[in-house]
């Protein structure tokens, strides 16, 4: 696992055991990507509606660990092989009176539109790289009916470059859509910088 997104593997068993005995943690350490490192880092890059969330309880050999499975329908996939549906799971979520909270942890609403930028390096903790930098909400601005991409805390995000600023702790109080890119420049500026990568590559 890459140690500048998420938790080395040798350091997962631990912390699952911590979370079967604390309903809440420290914001997750992760280290925000560029751009650059976003669109190489996903295996996966997706727009999808969340279709439904199952909040479950994993019986691991160190205990039971709330986790919750998120079902969305790919819409339009601009890195990978996705189509049709996708399952993501995520540590955390609410069930049968048993919860565990993970602040920095995305959290999702049936019926939302994403762009998510998926990984498989986060099993068993986020499967979206360096966890909430790697999901972007398409949000409707209520005054023009314009659709803008905002961050996983709610925030405008006005520029691909962005991504690799720190999250807002005053998200609310940006006016929503006030400079949020509309989801079909952010496709295809993620789909610029793929056609970027790819020719580097080819020159070397």
């Amino acid at each position: 696992m890459n140690l500048r997104r998420l938790l080395p593997d040798r350091l997962l068993a631990a912390l699952l055991l911590l979370l079967t005995a604390i309903p809440a943690l420290r914001a997750m350490s992760v280290i925000p990507p560029t751009f650059a490192e976003l669109v190489a880092e996903a295996d996966a890059i997706v727009r999808a509606r969340v279709v439904s969330i199952q909040p479950y309880l994993d019986r691991t050999a160190l205990g039971e660990v709330v986790r919750t499975r998120v079902t969305f329908e790919v819409e339009t996939t601009l890195k990978g092989r996705h189509e049709g549906g996708l399952t993501l799971e995520f540590l955390g979520g609410e069930v049968d009176g048993r919860g565990l909270r993970v602040p920095g942890m995305p959290t999702f609403a049936p019926g939302a539109t994403e762009v998510l930028f998926v990984t498989q390096q986060g099993a068993g903790l986020c499967p979206l790289v360096a966890a909430g930098h790697g999901r972007y909400r398409v949000l409707t601005d209520r005054a023009s009916g314009r659709e803008f991409i905002a961050r996983n805390d709610a925030t405008p995000l006005a520029s691909e470059h962005d991504v690799q600023l720190p999250f807002s702790n005053a998200a609310a109080l940006v006016r929503p859509g006030a400079a949020g890119l509309s989801p079909t420049v952010f496709s295809a500026r993620i789909l610029a910088e793929l056609e970027r990568a790819t020719g580097n590559r080819q020159t070397r």
